[in-house]
Order: C-alpha cells, then structure tokens, then sequence
C-alpha cells in the first residue's frame, strides 16, 4: 500500500532545480515554492523575507530528517500508519471529487431572484407546529383529523434549524391552522401549523447575497446526492447480510 501511495503518480516526473539535498534525498524548486505559497496563505500579513525563505526550507529539511528516521524504524511498514495513509488517501481523493463535481454543477445550476425571495418569505416567521409521525402517506392522512389533540408540539422552528431537504419546510409557507401531510419513504408527517410570528430576520438586501449563495450550496448538494443515487442503482452492490446481521 505504501509503495503504491507513494508511486501512483506513475514514471518519475522532472521536478526541476533542486535547493537542499537530505541524505541525498532532495527537495525540489517546486516542492519550496509550494511551501512557500502555503505560509504565505496562512500568514498574510508576513513578509516573505530572506530568513523566512531560510526557515521555511529548514522546516522542509527537518521533516526530511524525521520521516528518514521513521522509515529506519520501520513505522512506514506498521498497519496503523497504512491505514491512516489509506484513510487519508481515501478522504483526500473524495473530497476533490467532490470538489470536481461542484465547479461542474456550479456553471449548470442557477439560482433566480425569485427563488431568493421566495425562501426569504420562509425566513421572515418562525412556526410552532403539532406533529403525529407515521410509517406511510397513507397513516398519515388517517392521523390528520386527530393532530390537534394528538400531535407533539414542535417549536418554535426557523427555517434554518431544517435542512433543505426536510418535509416539514413547506410548514413556513403555511398560515396558523392549515394542515398537511408530507414526507417519503418511511418518514411522513401529519401537522398542523400552531403559531406563526415574525423571525426578525435582518433585510433582503443585506442577507441577499449570502442566501443566493446559500441555495446554491442546497442545489449543488442535492445534484450530488441525486448523482450518487444514480451512480448506486447502476453498479453492482452485494452486501452480506448474515455477517451485519452477527454484529447486532
């Protein structure tokens, strides 16, 4: 696994000048002035002068000495350093994936001023609502004449406290006293809205940009998990069911 981690870029690239060698091992132009850019990044407001140029490449030597002396050791080769290197690999190949597939969607995806005001007339009232869970639609809508009484109280909700995805954000569209059923899957809801009253939410033209920003993040999330969904019903997944059945 190390060996592959560690050579997966395929044949040797040509990294260019080098500026220190450590046991003849060396450290390339590139590598400094990757460095370099990354201090700089963290600490703006440091100038970037002749003895930070210097410490920054004896940080990079100094690391150069310590993972030396840990492949000496053989800590390279422990299964917990492979698995944290699998770990890490893993996460690291995923989140720019990730990142790939939002800059893809970002140049697709729109969001349109009446679709900014529309949620801002959701975060302008807070509701408080009853609510009776059900398994299907279908118990849901029998338990409907009954969620006044019956219903648990739920409350008072922003529209920030759900999630974009949440059955129950339709509620804030809703006038005190309108009833609905909602949900999918296994997860539905009988509700009534109880009580709706201002948010004190700050002014569209100030929140404006932030919120269009918001719903963009909402859509790109929700392409992604659609990809994914259909990514899941076009592979071939096996899953023994016996053996997660043992860890119970």
């Amino acid at each position: 696994m190390a060996v592959f981690l560690f050579s997966c870029s395929g044949p040797k690239e040509d990294k260019g000048e080098e500026v220190a060698s450590v046991n003849g091992s060396p450290i390339y132009m590139k590598d400094f002035m990757n460095e370099v850019r990354t201090a700089s990044s963290r600490y703006p407001g440091k100038k970037l002068t002749e003895e930070r140029l210097q410490e920054i490449l004896h940080t990079m030597v100094d690391r150069k000495l310590l993972i030396d002396e840990a492949v000496k050791k053989g800590l390279s080769e422990d299964e917990r350093f492979l698995e944290s290197i699998k770990s890490f690999w893993e996460q690291t190949l995923i989140r720019e994936l990730i990142d790939s597939k939002n800059r893809e969607w970002a140049e697709k995806l729109l969001v349109t001023d009446e679709e900014v005001k529309s949620r801002y007339s959701m975060m302008s009232s807070r509701i408080t609502l009853r609510v009776i869970e059900a398994d299907d639609a279908k118990r849901a809508e029998a338990a409907l004449p009954a969620v006044s009484a019956e219903g648990e109280l739920l409350g008072p909700l922003f529209v920030e406290d759900l999630n974009h995805s949440d059955p129950l954000l339709a509620a804030f569209s809703m006038e005190e006293g309108a009833k609905a059923v909602a949900g999918s899957g296994d997860d539905f809801f009988a509700y009534e809205v109880v009580k709706k009253e201002p948010s004190g939410v700050a002014p569209l033209e100030e929140v404006y940009d932030a919120l269009k920003a918001s719903l963009l993040e909402e859509k790109k999330e929700k392409a992604l998990e659609e990809w994914l969904e259909g990514r899941k019903k076009a592979a071939s997944i096996k899953i023994n069911e016996d053996a997660v059945e043992r860890l119970k």
